[in-house]
């Protein structure tokens, strides 16, 4: 990954990279005066500029991901002061394309250089609801709590996750019936659209074992730096 904090170095390498692929970064290389609180901007692996939007509200700092078309990508939740990473969150038109990895990094770059909180520190634990990120998260270093308390051991599902979709939902199988049964009303609810993608299931299934409503923590500093590292994001600060 490439970090820029330097406005115009970023600018320099934009118009470089213009001349290459006009038809990518037509757009003009300042951050859109209509967009507020733009701290920088992202180049992805594909080409495509995202600007980063900061908001920092009583409890917690939100970064927006918005494309050049002022759509918004996503966004991230960090905890104040800094140290848990509460919420990672794709616009349903633009996930499967590889955002979630996009929006994490630049968020992890965000807080390393202290462009969400002022200080430079990478959160060292997040919450986990939602069972098809925890694969990215684990890349990144991070691990399931292994001694929860006796309330988190309540609350926390380990569930099977199908590679393979039953008439477009993603099946999901719990051993526990009675997590089983409350795991089927949570996706049914009306207020929680983003989990109608999946359905829970009576029969065992194969696929990825893995850990939700549980927090996971940073054990791993040398596989976030190595993932960072490794990145072709290009991360660019005002």
């Amino acid at each position: 990954m490439r970090i820029c904090s330097n406005a115009r170095i970023a600018m320099l390498n934009l118009l470089a990279r213009a001349a290459q692929t006009p038809e990518l970064l037509r757009a003009s290389v300042l951050p859109p005066p209509d967009l507020p609180r733009v701290i920088g901007h992202v180049i992805t692996s594909r080409n495509e500029r995202l600007y980063m939007l900061g908001e920092q509200q009583k409890t917690e700092v939100r970064l927006r991901f918005v494309n050049t078309r002022h759509e918004e990508i996503g966004r991230t939740e960090f905890v104040l002061p800094g140290s848990s990473l509460n919420h990672i969150w794709v616009e349903p038109t633009f996930r499967n394309r590889g955002y979630a990895e996009d929006i994490l990094a630049a968020s992890l770059a965000a807080a390393q250089q202290g462009f969400l909180t002022g200080r430079a520190s990478i959160p060292t634990s997040t919450y986990i609801r939602n069972p098809l990120i925890v694969g990215l998260f684990s890349r990144y270093g991070f691990t399931l709590d292994p001694n929860p308390n006796l309330a988190q051991q309540q609350i926390r599902t380990t569930l099977t996750v199908s590679k393979k979709r039953n008439s477009g939902k993603i099946p999901l199988y719990v051993a526990d019936p009675q997590k089983r049964a409350s795991l089927a009303s949570y996706i049914a609810r009306a207020d929680n659209p983003d989990w109608h993608i999946f359905e829970a299931v009576e029969e065992p299934i194969s696929g990825d074992e893995v850990t939700i409503f549980a927090t996971y923590y940073l054990m791993d500093e040398k596989k976030l730096e190595a993932r960072l590292g490794g990145s072709a994001l290009q991360v660019f600060f005002y």
